[in-house]
């Protein structure tokens, strides 16, 4: 049985809302109803009890919005959040920087980025 499946009502959780704009609501939660298939956080914040949670979060999806998640420990949640923070950091420095052609190339080999570009020869060197 997964942790998901185990929290009862009145059980704390960890809610973390993606939306920027709605951080005020993120952290510590009170698990509000659970049913046979649906587990509701105070917030009205719906979360499939048979979702798989192996990495750690239940994904709360809808079809408008930003998803959020639940984490079942403050630890788990601190590190998520961190985890977007250090995500927005990099993805700001990258766009700051003029980097060279091998940089380039060795963010696309990092990230698993196929690309076409052929490796072109040793350019003359004037003889």
């Amino acid at each position: 049985m997964t942790w998901l499946k185990e929290l009862k009502e009145g059980d704390t959780v960890f809610f973390a809302n993606s939306d920027p704009r709605r951080t005020k609501f993120n952290g510590e939660a009170t698990v509000a109803k659970v049913g046979r298939k649906w587990l509701t956080i105070y917030g009205g914040y719906r979360f499939d009890r048979n979702q798989d949670v192996s990495k750690g979060y239940a994904r709360h999806d809808s079809d408008y919005g930003s998803p959020s998640a639940i984490y079942p420990s403050e630890q788990h949640y601190n590190k998520a959040v961190e985890m977007r923070h250090l995500k927005n950091r990099i993805s700001n420095e990258l766009g700051k920087r003029n980097m060279t052609d091998d940089q380039v190339l060795q963010i696309a080999e990092i990230l698993g980025v196929r690309h076409n570009l052929v490796t072109a020869p040793e350019a003359p060197n004037g003889n």
